[in-house]
């Protein structure tokens, strides 16, 4: 073999360091354009913690020329919140070949903004041609806004919040578009109600929200469309005559990715670009990664609306439930300014010998029916809650007197006391009913006391009989 090559596939590697891959030579120059091609930037720094070297992309990432760089300490350009840490893995070096691991930098760019970066290198200070530390430097936006929206998501911000953030991180460089997050649909399914965004011109902001026939994001059009990796595209010259109007002279591409859950199309994302051709992987590799972060937000809201609803409902009846009535009471809820609120209290007559005779499985079938009834009878802005077993409570605010409160009970009390059919089982339960009546600035904690003592009251003048105090 000759001594002074030594030969590695197709590359040969000659006795001056001159490597030849498929017969061509490359030598200093062929290494310096790919390093200053490479988009990763390149750094050296001398044991004092000096600038010798940075390769173009370091100029780009943060907006200085070369020779701003060059000679100054490399804590000039690190953002306070993280030059400790930095020189301390940067001590760690000294010396060696210590390996820094990837971590992510803070990097103050020539225009005073923090430029989020991942910073990795080694210490190559016993090289007598390098001799420094060498760091690899990779502009991290996307990832940065990533952390910062699965910490808002870990700290219960709210889905708003936490969508307008992904719209924030659809559009970091090199992407020049606008970007918004349709969710919730209205009654009738029709169209989104909400939009999150970062900063949408007014006029982008309604053709999303009111959206005209035959848009890509309708929801109407989204309806029973299966989520697809690929987003959809669709060209701006070729939208409806409305939307075509606002976004001609502005943008060209129109990118429309539906946002499922369990129950179906749930939101859309959508995404304008600003510019006549963009690289297609790179807006579909991250509209699939925003894509992921919304419907993961939705998945949370709908747990965390799950967790809420049972902590605050009774599991049989589905009606609020001992815990809410009490924060209600206490809280007020839909108070318009009436002068009085009244408490009912029911206690149903007649349900133990049903649950006896038919089972507990049919006497909870006419829990939830009893339960029914009490909330159809109310007025829209009262609350009905089963306080356990066979007792329930109805909160009514905004009343004029003690009459008011004493017909909204019988009122209930007839809905109650309406014959049953459960599964084919003539039923009937009634109810005794005591009602307190009390100013609602005075202390309301008194007053469901005060209508436990007059159903009892109630339940001693008979079946179906109701009671009214007044405090």
């Amino acid at each position: 073999m000759d001594r002074g090559r030594a030969r590695h596939g197709s590359t040969t590697v000659g006795p001056f360091g001159v490597r030849k891959l498929g017969g061509v030579a490359r030598g200093d120059e062929f290494y310096e354009r790919v390093l200053q091609a490479a988009q990763a930037a390149t750094v050296v720094v001398d044991r004092e913690g000096t600038i010798t070297f940075v390769s173009r992309a370091g100029e780009e990432i943060l907006g200085y020329a070369e020779a701003d760089l060059l000679g100054r300490h490399m804590a000039e350009f690190i953002d306070p919140a993280d030059l400790e840490e930095s020189l301390t893995a940067f001590t760690s070096i000294l010396g060696d070949q210590t390996r820094w691991p990837p971590a992510l930098i803070g990097l103050l760019g020539a225009d005073g903004s923090v430029v989020p970066t991942e910073v990795s290198g080694h210490g190559t200070f016993d090289d007598d041609v390098i001799g420094g530390a060498v760091y690899s430097v990779h502009r991290m936006d996307e990832t940065m806004h990533l952390h910062r929206i699965l910490a808002a998501m870990a700290t219960g911000d709210p889905l708003s919040e936490t969508l307008r953030l992904v719209t924030e991180m659809l559009g970091v460089p090199p992407l020049r578009i606008d970007a918004a997050v349709l969710h919730d649909r209205t009654e009738d399914g029709s169209r989104f109600s909400t939009v999150a965004a970062g900063s949408l011109d007014p006029s982008l902001h309604h053709l999303l929200v009111d959206p005209p026939e035959g848009a890509p994001w309708a929801a109407s059009g989204l309806g029973p469309v299966a989520r697809a990796d690929a987003p959809l595209l669709t060209m701006v010259g070729d939208l409806p005559s409305a939307a075509r109007e606002v976004l001609a002279a502005s943008h060209h591409e129109c990118w429309v990715s539906p946002l499922g859950s369990d129950t179906g199309v749930v939101g859309a994302l959508v995404v304008v670009t600003r510019e006549p051709t963009l690289p297609g992987a790179t807006i579909r590799q991250r509209m699939r990664r925003a894509r992921d972060v919304c419907e993961l937000a939705f998945v949370q809201r709908d747990h965390e609306d799950q967790l809420r609803h049972a902590a605050l409902h009774d599991g049989l009846t589905n009606i609020p439930n001992r815990a809410r009535f009490f924060d209600a009471l206490e809280h007020g809820v839909g108070r318009r300014g009436g002068p009085l609120t009244g408490v009912l209290y029911l206690d149903l007559d007649g349900f133990k010998p049903l649950n006896d005779t038919h089972g507990h499985g049919f006497g909870d079938r006419v829990l939830v029916e009893v339960a029914s009834r009490i909330d159809g009878a109310l007025r829209p802005h009262d609350l009905a809650a089963r306080l356990g077993g066979d007792e329930f409570a109805v909160l009514v605010e905004d009343i004029a007197d003690a009459a008011e409160a004493t017909v909204i009970a019988e009122r209930v009390l007839a809905a109650v006391s309406a014959p049953l059919d459960i599964d084919g089982v003539a039923a009937a339960v009634g109810a005794s009913v005591g009602v307190a009546v009390g100013s609602s600035s005075g202390d309301r904690a008194r007053l469901l006391h005060a209508a436990d003592q007059a159903m009892y009251e109630a339940k001693r003048a008979g079946a179906g009989a109701v009671r009214v105090v007044t405090l």
